[in-house]
């Protein structure tokens, strides 16, 4: 993932980073964080990604993309066939772009974004099907299970300036605290790496001020706090 570059850290520390043993540490501090984040941040993407989900039929015209902000739908299949089973789905369940809408309701970075991640059928429900329940006359309408694939763009053109800002406090605090030590999870030597322990990269990502940097991108149900 693209993720902050030493680079980006270098700027934004106003310095060069030329020692290799501090580049190194300074490279897997950075890897470590980032992947941290954007574990805590999930569903919200925040670098560009293309994926294939499957998902449950709902019995109204609006469906919440799992991952957020959508930047683009390629595709969207619905079959009461398939069981949840992406590769199940054929060109006869692919809609027409004309049966969905994506609705667009953020501007960032010269894009617009769905922060919502609604996507709106035109013309019917998602993935529905009447069943008939025992002890009921009339059968009623259910959502099919894993009956709605959605190839989908999702993710952030580029890190946000505030997540970034994040990651490099956080990387910076943890850098400093080599001197004294630091708890590590794994460590290897072969092309130095090492793995922070997630309770360390947790507090740290409830501190006030890397916790006010990401609260924006915290998730709700249907959107962002």
């Amino acid at each position: 993932m693209p993720f902050p570059t030493i680079a980006e850290y270098e700027t934004h520390l106003g310095r060069s980073i030329t020692a290799p043993e501090e580049r190194s540490a300074t490279s897997a501090a950075l890897q470590a964080v980032s992947s941290a984040v954007q574990a805590a941040l999930l569903p919200v993407m925040l670098t560009p990604s293309a994926l294939t989900v499957v998902v449950d039929g709902v019995p109204g015209r609006d469906l919440v993309c799992p991952y957020r902000p959508v930047r683009a739908v390629d595709a969207v299949y619905v079959s009461p066939r398939a069981s949840g089973d992406a590769s199940r789905f054929t060109s006869e369940h692919l809609l027409s772009p004309s049966e969905y809408a994506l609705v667009l309701d953020e501007w960032y970075d010269g894009v617009m974004l769905s922060r919502c991640g609604i996507i709106r059928r035109v013309r019917g429900l998602w993935g529905v099907q009447y069943v008939r329940e025992v002890g009921t006359l009339a059968p009623r309408l259910h959502p099919v299970p894993g009956g709605v694939r959605l190839d989908v763009l999702v993710g952030y053109p580029t890190v946000p300036p505030n997540v970034a800002l994040a990651i490099f406090l956080m990387t910076t605090i943890i850098l400093r605290r080599r001197q004294f030590g630091a708890p590590l999870s794994s460590e290897s030597w072969n092309g130095y790496s090492y793995s922070l322990d997630t309770s360390l990269l947790k507090v740290l990502m409830e501190g006030d001020d890397v916790a006010s940097l990401l609260r924006p991108y915290q998730s709700l149900s249907s959107g962002f706090a």
